[in-house]
């Protein structure tokens, strides 16, 4: 059940005192059931008009996975064999990632607020789509800003993110370029989505955004429903965003969308936080960082040392959090790596002393525990985010990068 409550005061006009208030529910369970209802519709005809990309990307992978098993079937040497399994291992894992992304992305909408790292979001709808773009001569370019996590239904968000891309590839019929944007602005987090299509008339500038309107039924090869761009704007809203379009007739389109900086503006205790770290994904940073790593794990500290020293970034390494409070005293670092638990002093009481010396150097749990066993305690620290056990090395490259800013 859904109700919506109003508040009236009741003013005695010539006193002006207020003698009473008056309180109105709406039972409006059937409104929310029928907007949940179009939301979905609209998220699978976004689906329906991937399918034909999706298709021809699995076709690829199929292709590669029975090719090289046939192959494999024919080598003498074990070692040639195992070369072509690893290939039909990897196509496994891509095929595997699109469908587990597809269901996510259709499933019906009754998931919560969380807490996301909206490059990781962008990134997973950008793998339903990319590679069928690129075969229609579309490139995706991200210029990805330091930006906190954000407040969000995540499937909802991605359904923004998937109509937008949509909505710019049918005005990109001979190929282009789509540019993602992400930066902090005053209270807000900015993501701009600008394509170099065929823009949008000045007649149909105001009416984008409204239900049913759509242009592609006056063409002969598309047909559109019209909930796209109204569903996009209604999901904003609801997360108590905004979103501005602008346009040039032959030369492009281009949203932004303003969604506020929870971390900022209010207080995100109760918020989810998000494992950082997609296991495919290889960005670079920006620059070099002072990196301290605090693990009571040999292993652990010693190969986060060594990668993040081959690639560059100065590293100190600690066996627990006795003296972290010294180091930070005396040095300037940018991240910290620090598992959760450890003997004696453990990761969030550090987490605590590190907060209080430096609230801006940016904290990266190391847990093999449950997400939601450490979620709250430290989101309300001021942890920056968490990685699990057992992580890869692309995910430590990848976390680095998001927090120094990464390069295209």
């Amino acid at each position: 059940k859904f109700l919506e409550v109003g508040l009236s005061q009741l003013i005695d006009f010539e006193t002006n005192e207020v003698f009473g208030t008056i309180a109105v529910t709406e039972d409006i369970t059937e409104k929310k059931q029928l907007e949940a209802q179009v939301i979905q519709s609209a998220k699978m005809s976004a689906v329906g008009q991937l399918a034909a990309g999706i298709a021809h990307e699995f076709n690829n992978i199929l292709t590669g996975i029975m090719g090289y098993t046939s192959i494999a079937m024919t080598r003498k040497s074990l070692e040639e064999v195992n070369r072509d399994l690893q290939i039909v291992e990897n196509a496994s894992d891509r095929a595997a990632d699109i469908v587990n992304k597809l269901l996510t992305f259709s499933s019906p909408n009754d998931e919560k607020y969380h807490l996301v790292i909206m490059e990781e979001l962008i990134e997973d709808t950008l793998a339903l789509i990319e590679r069928s773009f690129e075969s229609e001569g579309i490139n995706i370019l991200r210029y990805f800003g330091k930006i906190p996590p954000l407040r969000m239904k995540p499937g909802e968000m991605q359904q923004v993110i998937l109509n937008l891309a949509i909505n710019s590839k049918h005005a990109m019929k001979k190929g282009g370029v789509i540019t993602i944007q992400t930066e902090i602005e005053d209270d807000y987090v900015k993501i701009n989505f600008a394509d170099t299509g065929t823009g949008i008339s000045k007649e149909n500038m105001s009416k984008i955004f409204e239900p049913f309107f759509t242009t592609k039924n006056d063409e002969v090869d598309q047909e559109g429903t019209g909930l796209g761009l109204s569903i996009v704007f209604a999901i904003v809203e609801r997360h108590g965003g905004k979103i501005d379009v602008s346009s040039e007739e032959g030369k492009g389109t281009s949203f932004t969308i303003r969604i506020p900086n929870i971390q900022r503006i209010a207080n995100i205790s109760n918020a989810n936080l998000p494992n950082l770290g997609s296991k495919n994904l290889f960005v670079n940073p920006k620059r070099k960082a002072n990196i301290l790593v605090v693990d009571d794990d040999f292993s652990v500290r010693n190969v986060l040392k060594e990668y993040l020293n081959l690639i560059g970034h100065n590293v100190e390494v600690v066996n627990d959090g006795n003296n972290v409070s010294e180091l930070i005293n005396h040095n300037h670092f940018d991240i910290i790596f620090l598992n959760y638990t450890m003997p004696g002093k453990n990761g969030l009481d550090v987490l605590k002393e590190i907060k209080l010396l430096n609230e801006n150097v940016m904290v990266v749990i190391i847990t093999g525990k449950s997400p939601d066993e450490i979620r709250d305690d430290v989101i309300a620290e001021g942890a920056y985010s968490f990685i699990n056990k057992p992580f890869t090395i692309n995910q430590i490259q990848n976390t680095v990068a998001r927090i120094l800013g990464s390069e295209v």
